[in-house]
């Protein structure tokens, strides 16, 4: 059984029933453990045993809607980051959570003309996306557009 899930805000995720009944949190102490191995998030029931292979495992709560919050000690040793997805599996009583790196397309479209081109240039932190004939229609635009107002502003 594998799960893919995104991290939300604040290192939040939202795990199916079938892991959390493998947790089996009790209404009474719906704890949780987590801990590092090997580059993986390795989720437990809560266990009062304490250490870890020499780690000190974080406590935290499955939320009632199976939410739960990847501890942010593990999130930055991991460097997991809002909209970062994890693989997660159970070995034996545990779940593992191994973050999968996604490879992003590297041509970009251009909004207005739909060109796609590794050239394309990218303005607001890549949220817009141009190729030089799109820049150059949308200044256009642009100038015609402010030239227009100004033009009744003035009459």
């Amino acid at each position: 059984m594998n799960l893919k899930v995104r991290v939300q805000k604040s290192g939040k995720i939202q795990l199916s029933d079938e892991f959390i009944t493998l947790l089996n949190p009790s209404k009474n102490n719906p704890s949780i453990e987590f801990f590092i191995h090997n580059a993986d998030i390795v989720v437990r029931k809560f266990d009062s045993l304490g250490t870890v292979n020499g780690l000190e495992p974080i406590r935290r709560h499955i939320h009632q809607n199976g939410y739960v919050v990847i501890p942010k000690q593990i999130r930055g040793k991991l460097s997991l980051k809002e909209n970062d997805y994890l693989e997660i599996h159970k070995r034996r009583d545990t779940i593992v959570m191994e973050k999968i790196v996604i490879k992003t397309n590297v041509v970009k479209r251009c909004l207005v003309t739909g060109e796609e081109s590794e050239d394309n240039l990218e303005f607001l932190n890549g949220k817009l996306i141009l190729s030089k004939q799109g820049l150059g229609k949308l200044i256009s635009e642009i100038e015609s557009k402010f030239l227009y107002e100004n033009k009744k502003k003035s009459c």
